[in-house]
């Protein structure tokens, strides 16, 4: 499980030994495997560990819950586009398979960064406009 680099810093004192350690959450065991940039705040920056989903042998089976939101990091040289084509063959296959519940369900890839904060590339063209109309009314005698 990767943790944050706060945790990291709090609880092992930045040790780069801290690496493969076993650790035990909730009466599990799990190993460090890595920690966060700083500044990795997924999904809030209440999170200090990010810990593998794992299902029973009955839930492995279950096709009714959908409310997952996955993270993960792209092959080199797998573009978002590409990983959206698989992502969205699986989901046709699995309605396939499985219509009674996986009808009206879809997927899509998103970069993280574009999840978190949206789209802002309009927001800076924007105020660059409303600076110049307060600049012009300015030297505008008429207004």
């Amino acid at each position: 499980m990767p943790i944050s680099r706060a945790f990291w810093q709090q609880q092992f004192g930045a040790d780069v030994a801290t690496l493969g350690r076993v650790v035990t959450l909730n009466g599990r065991p799990y190993t460090i495997v890595g920690v966060m940039p700083a500044g990795f705040d997924f999904p809030t920056h209440m999170v200090e560990a990010w810990v593998p989903a794992t299902f029973t042998a009955s839930g492995r089976h279950e096709r009714r819950a959908h409310p997952w939101r996955v993270v993960a990091r792209l092959k080199d040289g797998v573009s978002v586009q590409g990983a959206e084509a698989e992502l969205k063959a699986i989901a046709a296959s699995n309605a396939r398979l499985y219509p009674e519940h996986m009808e009206g369900w879809s997927v899509s890839a998103v970069p993280l960064h574009r999840h978190m904060v949206g789209d802002v590339r309009p927001l800076p063209a924007t105020l660059a406009t409303l600076a110049l109309l307060d600049v012009l009314k300015a030297d505008n005698p008429c207004s």
